[in-house]
């Protein structure tokens, strides 16, 4: 069957970025557009699966457990791993060591600038990683990062994966995943190994383009002051 995902979004309970939406909202509203798979991927927290997968089956919803590690100064996706771990990895090279048949690790927003990503990095490491993302960040105008995104996937034969990087619920629906797999993480991290993934993506209008760099400062200087 054709599954409708997002791989990557986050929600209240993230540590690093202020975010007003419950996890139970964000898989309300996926539910509402027809989303099948989801998976929130907070900011350096591992967390229990179990805390998330019985809200996310109330709404129709497949839960893949995942977290959104920064490794080198660059982000990097990674899912079905333990929380020892997720704490285990201290240079892109130690990778290796979560790569396994059940796990999934993906290169978020690669080319992106200034949201930590692994940009030229990749050229390095595209070995270590499953499949690359196309992100929601981009506009009619301004898209040359998913088409670098495209062309480096196409050059190191990976899958390429559609997500939204969900921290606004307005971002669902721009930019997803259609997998074709059974409605189970280990079937549908197989299937993306495997390619089996048609990426829906639609440009952004470019005042909600503008509207990420806003987000970013404002989640620097929240963290900044929460220090004192």
């Amino acid at each position: 069957m054709k599954l409708k995902a997002d791989l990557h979004a986050h929600c209240s309970d993230d540590p690093m970025d202020f975010i007003t939406y419950t996890a139970d909202e964000l898989f309300a509203m996926a539910s509402s557009f027809g989303y099948n798979v989801m998976a929130i991927t907070l900011h350096e927290k591992w967390y229990d699966p179990d805390i998330y997968r019985e809200k996310a089956r109330q709404y129709g919803i497949t839960l893949i457990p995942g977290v959104e590690l920064r490794i080198e100064g660059s982000d990097v996706l990674a899912y079905n791993i333990t929380k020892v771990e997720s704490v285990s990895i201290g240079k892109l090279a130690d990778i290796a060591k979560i790569r396994r048949d059940d796990t999934l690790i993906i290169a978020p927003h690669p080319y992106v600038p200034f949201v930590n990503s692994l940009g030229r990095k990749l050229d390095s490491y595209h070995h270590l990683f499953d499949a690359i993302e196309v992100t929601s960040i981009h506009s009619s105008l301004l898209s040359y990062w998913n088409d670098l995104a495209r062309k480096r996937a196409a050059a190191y034969k990976l899958p390429l994966v559609g997500n939204g990087d969900i921290h606004e619920l307005w971002q669902l629906e721009h930019t997803y995943s259609l997998i074709t797999a059974e409605k189970d993480a280990a079937s549908v991290i197989q299937a993306i190994k495997n390619g089996k993934v048609e990426v829906v993506s639609r440009p952004l209008p470019m005042f909600r383009l503008l509207l990420f760099p806003v987000r970013m400062i404002a989640d620097v200087l929240r963290r900044t002051f929460r220090k004192f």
